[in-house]
């Protein structure tokens, strides 16, 4: 995903955009499945509703570490830029 947004040919640009587009609705229903956990499944929430065979830490932290992955995962082609300052001085430290 990396390369199609560093190429300036106009076919990769149109795909560059659609792989945007695919980014932010993965994005945006990442973010509403993190909204809308059960109570349970929050932290620090209730333990009312949970399965009772599930040690409910141990559930909670596993669930919330792996959403948070996820969410890292498909933010980390805009992550791996070394600098926005050699393209924009705006941006430089």
């Amino acid at each position: 995903m990396a390369s199609a947004f560093e190429s300036k040919d106009i076919v990769t640009k149109i795909s560059a955009s659609q792989a945007y587009q695919a980014f932010l609705q993965a994005d945006k229903q990442l973010e509403a499945i993190l909204t809308n956990l059960p109570n349970w499944l929050k932290a620090d929430g209730p333990s009312t509703g949970m399965p009772d065979s599930i040690e409910p830490n141990i559930l909670r932290s596993t669930f919330l570490i792996s959403l948070q992955h996820k969410i890292l995962s498909i933010h980390r082609p805009f992550l791996s830029k070394p600098s926005r300052g050699e393209s924009n001085p705006r941006f430089s430290f």
